[in-house]
């Protein structure tokens, strides 16, 4: 699994997006499936709602991750942590620590925003430090326009034994297209498939939500089972720390020295 260590720097920008989660539409006829706007419409209402939203400041979540490979005992897994931090509106920090597999951090200080590993650091794109931002901040659920370029329900399908809507969408500024499952009985979102376009090649993560708890009325999703299909790869995540409007101090939004400067 060492072999595979710079895949775990990708699980910033994948994870963060996948810890606070949304719904749609109650069961209806095909005839009658909610359109896009109207699915996302309803994923910030079940969500919390706008009211809520507008009262988050600052946001801080802490987690476990069990690295394992399709096929090997679980015995072999690797433990790692994952921590994010966020103050509006513009400061973010996700860290994921995989101990001796390595550490990577994204972080976004105002305009300046960076990715530092064991290999060194460099900038963050435009749309990279948007997408963090987006992600961590919440707007991804609850301002879903400002995010999205487009949202098209493709209708029906099921994951795990349970109808969903699934929603494409793709980013303002990128090419981009995830594809979100959205249970159509509780209205929450069941499943995500991201494919990312690397060096490397098209990278798929297929991410499943187990268990969702509420803090301050928002939902979050507390355990996330993902796959990284190129590398058979399955991260188990465990948010064990929620707070909302916590107070979080500004040192850790601090950008590595070499970046901070130029």
């Amino acid at each position: 699994m060492r072999s595979h260590s710079s895949t775990y720097y990708r699980l910033t920008h994948i994870l963060t997006s996948l810890l606070v989660v949304t719904a749609l539409l109650a069961d209806t006829s095909v005839a009658e499936e909610p359109v896009g706007f109207d699915v996302l419409k309803r994923c910030a209402k079940v969500s919390g709602g706008l009211d809520a939203f507008a009262k988050v400041n600052s946001i801080t979540m802490k987690a476990t991750i069990s690295v394992s490979q399709q096929g090997v005992p679980a015995s072999n897994s690797v433990q790692g942590t994952l921590e994010s931090h966020f103050i509006a509106p513009d400061r973010a920090i996700v860290i994921v620590d995989l101990g001796s597999l390595g550490k990577s951090t994204r972080g976004v200080q105002g305009e300046i925003a960076w990715e530092s590993s064991d290999s060194g650091n460099r900038k963050l794109k435009p749309s990279e430090r948007k997408r963090l931002l987006d992600s961590i901040s919440l707007r991804e659920t609850f301002e879903p326009t400002s995010v999205f370029a487009s949202f098209t329900n493709r209708g029906k399908e099921m994951v795990d034994g349970e109808p969903c809507y699934r929603v494409e969408v793709s980013r303002r500024g990128n090419d981009e297209a995830d594809q979100i499952y959205y249970s159509v009985k509780s209205g929450l979102p069941m499943r995500t498939i991201a494919t990312r376009h690397t060096m490397g090649g098209d990278r798929v993560v297929d991410s499943k939500v187990n268990q969702y708890k509420t803090y301050k009325g928002l939902q979050v999703a507390t355990e996330i089972r993902q796959l990284m299909q190129s590398f058979k790869l399955i991260h188990d995540v465990k948010v064990h720390t929620v707070e909302i409007n916590g107070k979080i101090d500004e040192s850790v939004f601090t950008p590595p020295a070499d970046l901070e400067k130029s």
